[in-house]
């Protein structure tokens, strides 16, 4: 799947392995799924699986980052590149 948007999955129950255009990577309970926009993944469950998924225009998270480090930015497109180098992986889990 590819998405415009970004997503935040929450792992409620059960685990699966992660994979696409970054390393291979495993989730479980409790866990919290980022990719980036527009980044081809998938998942292997594990067995049964539970998640609940939040759907957010991009333009959210690069406003929280524009308003965490306003300090050192100087606009929104200077929070779009700062994001960047935050983020430097296709996907993050937050374990």
């Amino acid at each position: 799947m590819v998405f415009a948007c970004v997503k935040i999955a929450f792992i409620r129950e059960g685990s699966a392995e992660l994979f696409g255009e970054f390393r291979r990577c495993n989730v479980a309970r409790g866990d919290v799924v980022v990719p980036s926009p527009n980044v081809l993944f998938g998942a292997i469950p594990d067995g049964q699986m539970a998640y609940s998924v939040v759907t957010v225009d991009v333009d959210y998270p690069i406003d929280q980052v524009f308003w965490r480090y306003s300090a050192q930015l100087s606009d929104r497109l200077d929070a779009a590149g700062f994001a960047a180098e935050l983020y430097p992986e296709s996907i993050q889990v937050i374990q």
